[in-house]
């Protein structure tokens, strides 16, 4: 991250340019999953999702995920992701266990 308009949030620009940096960082073509954190309230979420199934869609990353949202929010962004077709956040709803067996 760095200051300047694709040094943080959502956009599209900013998305492709860190999940370039990261892969240079990290020295390799892709990542298994690209996560998001916070949502960015100054970026549609139509654009944030369009970046990140680019993302998906370039072999960078296989999967997405999403944290640090209120729930609101990251169905906002999935439902956008389904409405148009895009890649969505992995969701996985499997059995939770609660007794720790």
């Amino acid at each position: 991250m760095h200051d300047g308009a694709t040094g943080s949030g959502l956009s599209s620009a900013a998305i492709l340019e860190q999940i370039g940096a990261s892969l240079t960082r990290l020295g390799t073509d892709y990542v298994d999953l690209y996560q998001i954190h916070r949502f960015d309230p100054t970026t549609p979420a139509g654009e944030t999702m369009q970046a990140l199934h680019e993302v998906v869609a370039a072999g960078k990353a296989r999967y997405l995920g999403a944290s640090s949202m209120w729930a609101w929010q990251f169905s906002k962004m999935q439902y956008t992701a389904q409405l148009h077709g895009w890649t969505g956040f992995v969701v996985d709803a499997g059995p939770v266990q609660l007794d720790g067996a």
